[in-house]
């Protein structure tokens, strides 16, 4: 299932390099901002919200907070996690 993750994440993201574990994930993410559109950001925090919409029950707080910590990184606001969470039906638990 990881494998499965990340390779929807690399196909899904246009992600050209191998997908790195344990990374922060804020500095990454602006970085990218950086270097990306606008266009390319949401893409980016829209795949990341498909692949933990795509479990089966809540997402655990720790990933949630990644996908925070992604979006602020990207250069979002807390409502544009919040529209993706309402778009893709998902809760998440502690």
């Amino acid at each position: 299932m990881h494998d499965d993750a990340l390779r929807k994440l690399r196909r899904g993201a246009g992600l050209g390099g191998r997908v790195t574990q344990g990374i922060d994930v804020t500095n990454w993410a602006m970085s990218y901002a950086r270097v990306s559109s606008a266009l390319q950001r949401e893409q980016l925090l829209e795949t990341a919200v498909q692949l933990a919409a795509d479990r089966r029950g809540p997402v655990p707080l720790r990933q949630y907070a990644s996908l925070l910590d992604l979006s602020f990184g990207l250069g979002f606001h807390t409502d544009a996690l919040a529209r993706l969470r309402e778009r893709y039906a998902f809760e998440y638990v502690d």
